[in-house]
């Protein structure tokens, strides 16, 4: 599918967004998936000890980096042999250049739309910062005017990094107070670690059948068009959904009942590693949707049925968390109806508001807010208590940097007003600082007034770019469109100039709210997909 431009040709010429719209994975899964494809044929036995269960898949994603066909048994051996964390230093060792090189070949610097590209690798703690509901609604405001100044999509772990960033920048006293030690860098290995590595001794398990039905979507592949490529792959991560269910049910079960101590692990996200071969943050997201699944029968169903993608039950089950249970099933329909991308601001928008209930929402994703209004959520001068927690992960380093942070505004609010404030002041300073900051004042220009209408983001389905922007012209210029706002709608220039121009998708109707994408343009036939305004899948 990738070899071909299949996602281009399907009107998806952004990746990342065919990866999380049609597969229901990330960019980094997506890829992930493709490096072992295109390296397993060459390898016959790493395929046979993946198959047979001798390697679990994460440690046969490093493998295929690095081993060719003169040196795989000596790889197998030395994976075998060491754990999957002390497995990747080795190939780190030996390939840190060359995945730097793949990393740009393959359109993207590390990281970028997917944040766990670069991060899963890094110690993680959980972040747990406390606020009021109007505070967690400024996060949210501050939040989506940092991602117009960055020109991608944040995580709420990349959002802290650049806050503090920021923060740090205006304060060099507390830039000093929060100064961390180096990290320790990694001495490279001088020669390969294979190279006095035993071959395996002991004879590999037997490969057991592959179902029919399995086995047929690899048949007859090279002469299959993107659509029919892209149905076989949408089967392959439906089956795979179902078994993640069953999956994270195992994991809740070990997990509540602190199993993994008795089987030697230090951990449950080293056990969930060595045995299951997943990285930390996917069994923490398949744990945290077993979880609400298991109170919340109607989201339990509907995943181990494969209705919903991991991506959009993880989204729902942070409702369920905050108590969204009377109207889960309202926000399942939403779910079946709608992008992940507009899904996921759904969510956010509900859990900052905090109006559970999906009738409530807009038609159309809420814009930016002025900085006026975005401070204006939050409460002027002392907080009452907190009464919530935004909680979630980033680096061990970017912790300790905001909590220093956050205690040296502390003791600049105290010193200031000559009163005890907490740690929600501190933060809601903070915020008021970025907002003030990054707001742009200019919006004179015609198409910044489009941008800011469409939340300076680009408009095609499920597409997170903030960055690269056009104006496009619903009815070309060409033929008779003029420059009107209701003529204009914000894409990246990704689906302007090779969706819309290349006759891959067609934008039509009346901007903002009463506008159809159709994507997958066929000759003779209807279109793959199509969307009203808002990310709403039209049937």
């Amino acid at each position: 599918m990738l070899d071909r431009g299949g996602p281009e040709r399907l009107g998806y010429p952004v990746l990342e967004v065919y990866a999380r719209e049609r597969l229901g994975i990330s960019l980094r899964q997506l890829r992930e998936l493709a490096r072992v494809g295109r390296a397993l044929p060459e390898l016959p036995e790493i395929e046979r000890a993946l198959l047979s269960g001798a390697l679990v898949w994460a440690k046969v994603v490093l493998l295929c980096r690095v081993a060719s066909q003169d040196d795989e048994l000596q790889w197998i051996a030395l994976a075998r042999s060491l754990p999957v964390a002390a497995l990747a230093r080795e190939v780190r060792s030996v390939d840190r250049r060359a995945s730097r090189l793949e990393a740009a070949a393959e359109g993207a610097p590390a990281g970028e739309g997917d944040a766990s590209t670069s991060r899963d690798s890094e110690p993680r703690r959980s972040l747990r910062l406390a606020v009021t509901a109007p505070l967690r609604a400024k996060w949210y405001a501050t939040r989506q005017l940092a991602q117009r100044v960055e020109g991608r999509r944040l995580s709420p772990a990349d959002f802290a990094e650049i806050l503090i960033a920021e923060v740090i920048s205006a304060m060099p006293s507390a830039a000093g107070e929060t100064r961390e030690a180096d990290v320790e860098h990694e001495r490279r290995r001088a020669r390969s670690p294979v190279r006095d590595a035993a071959l395996p001794n002991e004879p590999l398990r037997a490969v057991p059948s592959v179902s029919p039905e399995i086995a047929a979507w690899s048949q007859g592949i090279d002469q299959l068009d993107a659509f029919a490529l892209d149905a076989r792959l949408r089967q392959a991560v439906r089956l795979e959904a179902r078994s993640d269910a069953r999956l994270a049910a195992l994991l809740l079960e070990l997990a509540g009942t602190r199993a993994w101590r008795d089987l030697g692990f230090q951990g449950f996200a080293t056990y969930a590693a060595e045995r299951a071969g997943l990285s930390p943050s996917r069994a923490s997201v398949l744990l945290r949707i077993a979880r609400a699944a298991a109170c919340a029968p109607e989201l339990r169903r509907v995943w181990e049925a494969g209705e919903l993608p991991s991506t959009k039950a993880a989204l729902l089950a942070s409702l369920v968390s905050k108590g969204a249970g009377s109207s889960l099933e309202g926000w399942i329909e939403r779910a079946r109806r709608v992008t992940t991308r507009r899904l996921e601001q759904d969510v956010e928008q509900a859990l900052a508001d905090p109006r559970l209930d999906p009738d409530a929402l807009p038609a159309l994703p809420p814009g930016l807010p002025t900085c006026a209004e975005a401070m204006n959520s939050g409460e002027p001068t002392k907080l009452p208590r907190p009464d919530g927690q935004l909680v979630f992960a980033v680096p061990r380093t970017v912790a300790a940097l905001f909590r220093a942070a956050q205690a040296a505004i502390q003791r600049r609010i105290e010193h200031a007003e000559g009163r005890t404030a907490n740690e929600a002041e501190a933060l809601d300073a903070m915020l008021d600082h970025a907002l003030v900051t990054w707001d742009a004042p200019d919006r004179a220009d015609r198409r910044y007034r489009v941008f800011e209408r469409d939340g300076w983001r680009c408009t095609a389905p499920g597409c997170t770019s903030f960055r690269n922007l056009h104006a496009h012209h619903v009815v070309f210029r060409s033929r008779g469109g003029d420059d009107r706002p209701s003529n204009l709608v914000t894409l990246c220039a990704a689906h302007h100039q090779h969706a819309v121009h290349a006759n891959r998708m067609r934008v039509v109707g009346t901007a903002p709210d009463a506008l159809v994408y159709e994507l997958g343009l066929r000759d003779e036939k209807a279109p793959l997909e199509r969307f009203a305004s808002g990310d709403r899948a039209m049937s």
